[in-house]
């Protein structure tokens, strides 16, 4: 299922099935405590102002049972930027 979420500018947003993560998902055996992290950065120069910046999404797997990006595992302490409209699992 597709799950939306608000999130934090800048900032960070965990993912996982431990009760201490941002948004905890249930008891699923592909998920993991800790499975992925997004962080949000301010794109572009820093002599824009914060409102005309592109907001980055990156994407960090921090799971044993894998982050896929596009049906492409990530790798467990690997990052990398979502483009608008990408998909992970």
């Amino acid at each position: 299922p597709l799950l939306s979420l608000r999130l934090p500018l800048p900032g960070s947003f965990e993912i996982g099935r431990d009760e201490g993560c941002d948004e905890t998902i249930g008891e699923c055996a592909a998920i993991s405590a800790s499975h992925c992290k997004l962080h949000l950065r301010l794109g572009g120069g820093g002599d824009q102002p914060a409102g005309e910046r592109a907001v980055e999404v990156w994407l960090e797997d921090r799971s044993t049972n894998g982050t896929f990006v596009g049906g492409a595992r990530l790798g467990k302490g690997n990052t990398r930027r979502l483009v608008p409209g990408e998909r992970f699992s």
